[in-house]
């Protein structure tokens, strides 16, 4: 109930209702309708359209960090579809004791839903023109794929209590150790890892943990986004959903040759077959960061439509691909692509680091998130090791390609990632 997605016209009276509370004294709601002009052109109507599954599950997100960042009661509702000039396109709601938290929590609601949802917007003028002109990642019609713009805005992999969670059960540590190494009770420890912000009981868990606590509190409240990158040409970021999550897969091709590379498969691999085919590219090889079966679903049909090469760690062999040991390089037209270990969260992890792009780029499937990292299935110390020493080591503008969630830099995950930053 709390975030919702409807078909013009959108219902707000169900959201004031389920707001209302007898120990509310302030409720602040904001509402966006459609404008006839922008930047002095005259708009006929637009366009909502999102990645549906994806919206509603950042969106409820960003409902409950608000309302656990300002202590309030918070709901919002945003219309898909064709809209006129004057209808109703989102609505935010937020209701407190007092109106202070209220205002506050409205605001920083309604600017979160505009930079983080996936909702894309596009107008239609008088002279029958139209484009996209806001939403939180590319337009719908990209695909989420393009060569000179990455989708960023893509939901972060882990909350803080996530990232918690992960570091206690690396460590082996249950809540009652935990407790004695924080110098914290079990309830304080009991209501961190149900998303209660306390500063200085979340202090206490980094440092038992062997967390950045700076980084884990910008984590917790809401301040850590990736910055946007700009990609070069000749790198193609896809997301598919598998199993209510979703996962990423990359093409890497040689601008002159037309030699190209995909980087594990997703769920779906037939967007990276048509964006090929669009550009005319030859896929030569795919490559897999691990077996894990988001990550090799569509593996069979991607190499009997491609003819490709399928290439995997030793460590981890799989039917239909060829082992590689780990140190191999692999040329891709001029480009270079190395294999270095990236073990922890699966035997087998691999990252590429590709040279010879505008930018280098580390293809590193789930050994590494913007924020976080893998939960270290494997082996929790080779996880921390072969993040610091095979992926943080690279250049600090090298970009990050993980498994899930949005692209990254090695510099920004130096600070970002409480794993990491200290």
């Amino acid at each position: 109930m709390s975030f919702l997605i409807e078909s013009h016209p959108i219902a707000v009276a169900p959201l004031r209702e389920w707001l209302a509370s007898p120990d509310c004294g302030g409720f602040v709601f904001f509402e966006g309708r459609v404008r006839n002009h922008h930047r002095g052109r005259n708009v006929t109507g637009l366009r909502y359209e999102a990645y549906l599954e994806l919206a509603q599950k950042e969106g409820r997100r960003l409902v409950d960090e608000v309302a656990r960042k300002y202590g309030v009661r918070a709901a919002a509702i945003h219309a898909v579809g064709d809209l006129q000039p004057g209808d109703l396109a989102v609505w935010v709601g937020a209701a407190s004791s007092h109106r202070d938290q209220a205002f506050a929590a409205c605001r920083d609601l309604i600017d979160s839903i505009k930079s983080r949802v996936p909702i894309w917007k596009h107008e239609t003028y008088t002279s029958g023109q139209g484009q996209w002109i806001e939403g939180c990642s590319c337009p719908p019609e990209t695909n989420l794929a393009t060569p000179t713009s990455m989708p960023t805005t893509l939901p972060l992999e882990d909350t803080f209590t996530d990232i918690i969670a992960k570091a206690q059960s690396g460590l082996g540590l249950n809540d009652e150790t935990l407790a004695a190494r924080a110098g914290a009770s079990l309830p304080e420890i009991s209501n961190l890892k149900n998303g209660v912000v306390d500063q200085v009981t979340l202090h206490k868990v980094a440092t038992a943990l062997g967390l950045g606590a700076d980084a884990l509190l910008a984590l917790a409240q809401s301040r850590y986004n990736p910055s946007p990158i700009e990609v070069p040409e000749g790198l193609a970021h896809f997301n598919s959903v598998f199993d209510g999550m979703t996962v990423n897969s990359f093409l890497v091709w040689d601008a002159a040759t037309k030699d190209a590379a995909l980087f594990d498969t997703g769920s779906d691999g037939q967007p990276m077959l048509d964006f090929a085919r669009k550009h005319g590219l030859k896929v030569k090889h795919i490559f897999i960061t691990h077996i894990h079966t988001d990550h090799i679903f569509d593996l069979d049909r991607l190499v009997e439509k491609t003819g490709a090469h399928a290439w995997v760690c030793g460590k981890e062999p799989l039917a239909g691909a060829e082992s590689f040991s780990l140190g191999r390089i692999f040329p891709l037209g001029s480009l270079m692509v190395g294999t270095r270990p990236g073990s922890g969260h699966a035997a087998g992890g691999v990252t590429y680091f590709i040279q010879g792009l505008a930018k280098p780029v580390a293809v590193v499937g789930d050994s590494l998130f913007a924020g976080s990292m893998g939960r270290a299935l494997v082996s929790y110390a080779d996880a921390l090791r072969h993040n610091r020493e095979q992926v943080l080591t690279l250049p600090d503008a090298t970009i990050i390609c993980p498994g899930h969630g949005p692209l990254t830099t090695v510099g920004e995950q130096k600070y970002a990632n409480p794993f990491f930053a200290f």
